[in-house]
């Protein structure tokens, strides 16, 4: 059954009206609109994140989230002091955190273990290289398109990250997820936020 959903996701990837429905009406759907962290918290992230770092988020009641499992639904990459790349579905694009923390029930700022060479102001750089480049709504690995995950995995362009680009959500082809990297063996948690008033 797991199996017969994914090939029909990626079917409807490859359909321009998904590509409509994923641009202008999944990210606005929410069943409810959490307000994030505080202040206080965003605070902390603005605190502790240095360039290079991973930032990854979940909005648990966005609608997206039936088409993205696991803990976390997006990822981007710090690329200076309050100032994140992510790809979301209107193409590259620089945030600041309290909008990248808007609506989301939980928050991890990740970084890269090994730093030797100032390797995260090499992956921001990196990073910043995509400016132009669309966002990929097949979800297939290449630098011609990208997701929101596979930004922060091209961005770092030794694999330093350890990513695993197992095909856990069976869609038939290698694919780097928002929460594999959260378990990608070369990044360390920095800081985590989570607001799950309803378990």
């Amino acid at each position: 059954m797991k199996r017969l959903k994914t090939q029909f996701l990626v079917w409807l990837m490859q359909n321009e009206v998904y590509l409509f429905l994923l641009r202008y009406i999944l990210p606005n759907l929410r069943f409810l609109q959490p307000p994030g962290p505080s202040y206080f918290y965003k605070q902390r992230i603005r605190e502790n994140m240095q360039a290079g770092d991973i930032l990854l988020s979940k909005s648990k009641f966005a609608l997206t989230n039936v088409l993205i499992g696991g803990d976390f639904s997006h990822g981007a990459v710090v690329i200076g002091p309050d100032e994140i790349a992510e790809m979301t579905a209107n193409d590259f694009g620089v945030v600041d955190v309290d909008h990248f923390c808007h609506g989301t029930t939980r928050i991890a700022l990740l970084r890269i273990v090994d730093q030797e060479n100032d390797y995260g102001k090499q992956v921001a750089l990196k990073a910043m290289s995509f400016v132009g480049v669309r966002y990929d709504a097949s979800f297939k690995l290449g630098v011609e398109a990208l997701y929101c995950s596979e930004l922060c995995y091209q961005a770092d362009f030794e694999r330093r990250m350890q990513a695993d680009l197992t095909d856990l959500v069976d869609m038939g082809r290698p694919y780097i997820s928002p929460s594999g990297l959260y378990k990608a063996k070369g990044l360390e948690l920095v800081y985590e936020w989570k607001d799950d008033p309803w378990s």
